[in-house]
C-alpha cells in the first residue's frame, strides 16, 4: 500500500515508541534517575501526535488554573489586593490573577516564586504593627479675655454707698444758660426747657445758619471718635423734622439709636417699608423694616435732599420700652448695641458718623454713651471709672444720665458684661451681692436726684 511522507513520519515515531517502562531502564546505566526520567518525558512528548501534545499542553494549562482558583480562597485580603494590582504568577493577563498561599513550585517560575515572597513578607509585617491609636481631636483653646485683670479690679471696688456720694458729687455739675443762647433762641423747638445744650459744640448745619437741631457733639472718653447726642424733633412745630433731616444728612450721619418709651412716639420718619415723606426739600424713603424682637425694631432709611443725586442710607434701631429716667429692659440687649456703635466708629470712614437719639437727648441717651465709654475701656485693659466718665459725659452735655438709678445701672450692666465675659462660677457670689446692695440701695433713694437748672 502506498503510503505519503507524512504518513510514513508518523509510521516511524509510532515504531519507535518503546513497548513498555521495562526497556527504559536498560538503557545506559551512567546516566542517573533524574536524567532518565527527563529524557523519558521528552520522548513522550515526542511520540505523541501534533493532536495529542496540543490537547496535554491545554490540559497542563487548565490544571495550572484550576490549582491558582483553588489556592484564591486561602489567600490574606492583602495578598488578593497585591495580586490584582498586576503581579502575574500564571504568565498571563494580571488584571484578576490571584496569588495562591502557597503555590506549587511546578508551575510557578523563579521570578513569580520571588515577587510572592515579597508579598508574603510586606503582610506579615503589617500584621505584626501595632494597632494605632485614634488622633485624638485637638480642642480650641478659647483665648484670654484682654481685660480680665481690669474687670475684676472694678469688681473688687464696687461700693454702693461709694456710688451714691458719686452721683451727689456729679449732680454739683451745674448748667450755665448764658452759654447756651442757641438753645434759648429756639425755645419752641425744645421738648423740654429743663435740658439746654451749649453753644460751642451744639451740632449746626453751615449751608442753613438758622436750621436748629438740639444736638451736641460729643469727646467720648476712651471712643477714639465723637459721637452726637441729640433729643427727638417735635413735628407739631413746623420745619423742625426738615431741619432735623438736613442736619443729619450734612453730617453724613449713617447710623442711629432711637431710646423711647412704651407711651413715647417716634413719628418724623416712615416706619412701614416701602414708605416714604417728604418733610419740605428732604426726601426720606423707608426702605426696610425688621422687628428683631420685642425689644428694638430696625430701619434702612433712604434720606435725599432736593437738588441731590446721591442719598444717604442710614441704618436706624428703635429701642422699645425704655421710659425716661429708667433703665433697658434687657441689659444684654443695650450692651449688644453698645459694641455695635463701637464697632462702627472703630470699622467705618471717618466722616461717618453715629447719633444717639431720645426724648431730651440726656438720661437715656447719656445712661448709653456712657456705657459704650466703660465697655470700650474693659477691652483696652482699662478699668473703667464710673464717675469720671458721667462727669465728662455731663459737662459737655448737661443733666446727662439724669437719675441716680441710671447711674447705679451703669455698675450693674458693666457687671453683668464681666460676668458673661469671663464665665466664672466663682463670681456668681461676689456679684449676687452687689446687685442686691444696689437693689437696697435704690429702693430708699427713688430714682431721681437731678438738681435744678441754674438760672
Amino acid at each position: 500500500m502506498f503510503l505519503s511522507s507524512n504518513d510514513q513520519n508518523k509510521k516511524l515515531k509510532l515504531s519507535a515508541r518503546p513497548k513498555n517502562k521495562k526497556s527504559d531502564t536498560k538503557r545506559k546505566d551512567v546516566r542517573d534517575k533524574g536524567e532518565r526520567e527527563k529524557e523519558k518525558d521528552q520522548q513522550e512528548m515526542t511520540m505523541q501526535l501534533p493532536s495529542d501534545r496540543h490537547n496535554a499542553k491545554t490540559k497542563k494549562k487548565k490544571s495550572k488554573i484550576h490549582h491558582a482558583q483553588q489556592a484564591e480562597s486561602t489567600l490574606p485580603p492583602l495578598t488578593q489586593q497585591k495580586s490584582e494590582q498586576g503581579i502575574n504568577v500564571l504568565g498571563q493577563s494580571t488584571s484578576m490573577t490571584k496569588l495562591s498561599k502557597k503555590p506549587s513550585s511546578n508551575f510557578l517560575s523563579a521570578k513569580d516564586k520571588q515577587e510572592l515572597s515579597e508579598v508574603k513578607k510586606k503582610h506579615s509585617s503589617l500584621e505584626t504593627l501595632p494597632p494605632t491609636a485614634p488622633t485624638p481631636k485637638l480642642e480650641k483653646k478659647e483665648e484670654k479675655w484682654a481685660g480680665e485683670e481690669a474687670a475684676l479690679l472694678f469688681i473688687d471696688k464696687i461700693d454702693s454707698l461709694v456710688a451714691r456720694t458719686e452721683f451727689q458729687e456729679i449732680n454739683t455739675i451745674l448748667c450755665d444758660t448764658e452759654k447756651c443762647l442757641i438753645w434759648k433762641k429756639n425755645k419752641i423747638k425744645n421738648q423740654s426747657e429743663k435740658f439746654p445744650c451749649y453753644d460751642h459744640n451744639i451740632v449746626k448745619n453751615p449751608n442753613s445758619p438758622d436750621d436748629y437741631i438740639n444736638a451736641t457733639s460729643l469727646q467720648v472718653p476712651n471712643v477714639s471718635r465723637n459721637i452726637l447726642l441729640g433729643q427727638i424733633p417735635r413735628k407739631d412745630v413746623g420745619g423742625s423734622v426738615e431741619e432735623f433731616w438736613k442736619t443729619i444728612f450734612q453730617e453724613n450721619i449713617m447710623l442711629m439709636h432711637i431710646l423711647v418709651g412704651s407711651d413715647e412716639v417716634a413719628d418724623f420718619f416712615p416706619q412701614l417699608a416701602n414708605a416714604y415723606e417728604h418733610y419740605g426739600s428732604m426726601f426720606v424713603n423707608n426702605r426696610k423694616t425688621e422687628k428683631t424682637d420685642a425689644e428694638s425694631v430696625k430701619f434702612l432709611m433712604e434720606v435725599l435732599p432736593t437738588g441731590f443725586s446721591n442719598s444717604n442710607m442710614i441704618n436706624i434701631v428703635m429701642h422699645l420700652n425704655w421710659n425716661p429716667q429708667n433703665v433697658p429692659p434687657k441689659f444684654s440687649k443695650t450692651l449688644k448695641s453698645a459694641i455695635d456703635v463701637l464697632n462702627f466708629v472703630q470699622s467705618s470712614p471717618p466722616d461717618e458718623k453715629c447719633i444717639i437719639i431720645s426724648k431730651h437727648g440726656v438720661g437715656r441717651a447719656g445712661f448709653f454713651i456712657s456705657l459704650c465709654s466703660a465697655v470700650n475701656s474693659l477691652n483696652n485693659k482699662i478699668e473703667p471709672k464710673l464717675v469720671n466718665i458721667v462727669k465728662t459725659v455731663r459737662e459737655q452735655r448737661p443733666y446727662a444720665v439724669e437719675s441716680f438709678k441710671q447711674y447705679t445701672s451703669l455698675y450693674l450692666c458693666l457687671v453683668y458684661y464681666i460676668k458673661k465675659k469671663l464665665n466664672d462660677p466663682k463670681l456668681n457670689q461676689k456679684t449676687g451681692e452687689i446687685n442686691e446692695a444696689f437693689k437696697c440701695l435704690l429702693e430708699g433713694a427713688g430714682t431721681s436726684m437731678m438738681p435744678p437748672v441754674q438760672p
